[in-house]
């Protein structure tokens, strides 16, 4: 089992106006795209591409990096890797979801609550008070939605690039097989205890050459060609100072990828759901809480093999209207439907859905 992660989501400058609709113009076997794109392309003609501050990006790569070389530093690179990872999630905020919160008394409730932008309204006391909620009278869109747009463009453009540009292109389909993606990582089974071990043998020289552009380079640029003679005829690389200080650097460098996890299997059943196990073990349930609930991996492997969904229990804290509650709830979050591919008749392996 052989998992690989993004370090950062791609960032960059948008050179073209849709370099992700290009990259999959170039994959097809006639040189275009479906109709409908092609014309959303040509209907785009003449409009300028947004524009998007790099200051934030840069900033606070050189500020992580920093960190990386001195340790009294580590924790404002860890809070700038927090602020760089949250911003553009944050521009794709729905702004029709805020409101206007007012604390008023009875007498002007009625006309709070008739108005057409009421939304809810709590009492919180026993004399006469009131929280009402109400949606905004003007909204102002003012994030810059395209910066989340294209980040998450961005990223499924790198996962492609990354499968077909390289793994596909390196490994023989005999040798692996993909297991799980999301947006920044990539599960795949390996027939070799190493990536390295799987590269055809007649591609092991290119492989090498173009390995900094998919992973953190173990060689400088001045050491990059020694680098490939060494590794193409089988032998160890003892990467000199320059070489170590060029791999921390780019192991900050967005849309290159690192090793994060290696096992001996991996039980997937849905979109961040899965467990991975070996020496130690990764386990991603979204909606349940791995400390109350024991989540082994016969659990997983039962709803893989019976079809039948799995699930446990969350307990908490909620806050309901002027009080706050203890809950309990039941959950089947270990799913056996996957919506996003169709599932073959082994349960187990999928199929593209044509529409």
């Amino acid at each position: 089992m052989f998992y690989v992660k993004s370090t950062q989501k791609q960032q960059s400058t948008i050179n073209n106006w849709n370099p992700y609709l290009s990259w999959h113009e170039g994959q097809s076997d006639d040189g275009s795209v479906e109709y409908c794109l092609a014309q959303n392309v040509k209907s785009r003609q003449g409009v300028t591409p947004p524009h998007t501050d790099m200051g934030l990006e840069t900033n606070g790569l050189t500020i992580m990096r920093t960190g990386d070389l001195d340790p009294t530093k580590a924790v404002i690179a860890e809070t700038f890797k927090l602020l760089g990872n949250s911003a553009y999630g944050k521009s794709l905020e729905n702004l029709e979801n805020r409101r206007d919160v007012v604390y008023t008394t009875g007498e002007n409730v009625g006309n709070l609550v008739n108005n057409c932008l009421f939304r809810t309204s709590t009492p919180l006391d026993h004399n006469d008070l009131f929280e009402v909620e109400s949606a905004k009278n003007k909204v102002r869109w003012n994030l810059p939605l395209q910066i989340g747009f294209f980040v998450y463009q961005y990223a499924k453009l790198r996962m492609l690039q990354f499968h077909y540009d390289f793994v596909d292109k390196f490994l023989s389909r005999d040798d692996y097989q993909l297991c799980e993606m999301d947006t920044d990582s990539l599960y795949m089974a390996l027939s070799t205890d190493s990536l390295e071990k799987a590269v055809r043998p007649h591609l092991l020289q290119i492989f090498y050459q173009e390995y900094p552009k998919w992973f953190p380079a173990t060689a400088c640029d001045s050491h990059h060609k020694q680098f490939v003679e060494t590794r193409t005829r089988g032998e160890v690389w003892d990467p000199l100072p320059c070489c170590k200080a060029r791999a921390s650097f780019d192991k900050r460098t967005p849309g290159l990828f690192k090793i994060e996890f290696v096992g001996d299997g991996m039980v997937a059943l849905c979109s961040k759901t899965y467990y991975a196990f070996g020496e130690q073990n990764k386990i991603s349930c979204k909606g349940l809480n791995k400390t109350l609930n024991d989540l082994t991996k016969e659990k997983f492997l039962h709803v893989l093999k019976n079809r039948q969904s799995g699930g446990g229990s969350n307990k908490g804290f909620r806050s309901l209207k002027n009080a706050v509650f203890t809950y309990e709830q039941e959950r089947k979050s270990l799913s056996f439907f996957y919506i996003k591919r169709r599932v073959c008749e082994d349960g187990i392996s999928t199929e593209p859905i044509l529409i």
